[in-house]
Protein backbone atom coordinates (compact mmCIF):
# COMPACT_ATOMS: atom_id res chain seq x y z
CA UNK A 1 0.00 0.00 0.00
CA UNK A 2 1.26 3.96 -1.05
CA UNK A 3 1.67 6.05 1.24
CA UNK A 4 -0.84 8.29 -0.77
CA UNK A 5 -3.24 5.09 -0.31
CA UNK A 6 -2.88 4.48 3.63
CA UNK A 7 -3.13 8.62 3.98
CA UNK A 8 -6.68 8.52 2.50
CA UNK A 9 -7.68 5.07 4.70
CA UNK A 10 -6.69 6.75 7.53
CA UNK A 11 -8.69 10.06 6.36
CA UNK A 12 -11.82 7.89 5.81
CA UNK A 13 -11.58 6.15 9.09
CA UNK A 14 -11.22 9.94 11.14
CA UNK A 15 -14.29 11.00 9.13
CA UNK A 16 -16.33 8.02 9.84
CA UNK A 17 -15.54 8.40 13.35
CA UNK A 18 -16.45 12.05 13.52
CA UNK A 19 -19.45 11.52 11.41
CA UNK A 20 -20.41 8.79 14.25
CA UNK A 21 -20.20 11.25 16.58
CA UNK A 22 -21.90 13.98 15.33
CA UNK A 23 -24.66 11.26 14.87
CA UNK A 24 -24.91 11.01 18.79
CA UNK A 25 -25.13 14.62 19.25
CA UNK A 26 -28.17 15.38 16.68
CA UNK A 27 -31.98 14.95 18.09
CA UNK A 28 -34.12 12.26 17.36
CA UNK A 29 -35.44 11.82 14.66
CA UNK A 30 -31.97 13.30 12.94
CA UNK A 31 -29.50 10.98 11.81
CA UNK A 32 -26.37 10.78 9.88
CA UNK A 33 -27.14 6.86 9.63
CA UNK A 34 -27.62 6.68 5.83
CA UNK A 35 -24.29 8.95 5.70
CA UNK A 36 -22.50 6.36 7.76
CA UNK A 37 -23.15 3.49 5.46
CA UNK A 38 -21.63 5.57 2.61
CA UNK A 39 -18.61 6.24 4.35
CA UNK A 40 -18.52 2.20 5.73
CA UNK A 41 -19.06 1.04 2.19
CA UNK A 42 -16.77 3.91 0.71
CA UNK A 43 -14.05 2.17 2.84
CA UNK A 44 -14.80 -1.61 2.20
CA UNK A 45 -14.14 -0.56 -1.89
CA UNK A 46 -11.47 0.91 -1.29
CA UNK A 47 -9.88 -2.11 0.38
CA UNK A 48 -11.25 -3.97 -2.20
CA UNK A 49 -9.82 -1.82 -4.91
CA UNK A 50 -6.40 -1.72 -3.14
CA UNK A 51 -6.27 -5.30 -3.03
CA UNK A 52 -7.20 -5.72 -6.36
CA UNK A 53 -4.84 -3.60 -7.27
CA UNK A 54 -2.40 -5.03 -5.02
CA UNK A 55 -2.46 -8.12 -6.59
CA UNK A 56 -2.38 -6.96 -10.04
CA UNK A 57 0.76 -5.71 -9.45
CA UNK A 58 2.35 -9.04 -7.96
CA UNK A 59 0.99 -10.88 -11.00
CA UNK A 60 3.09 -8.82 -13.10
CA UNK A 61 6.54 -8.95 -11.89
Amino acid sequence: MTDSHQFTRVRLEEVLGEVKTLDRELPEPITMRPSIKNIEATIELFERVDTTRAAAQERTR
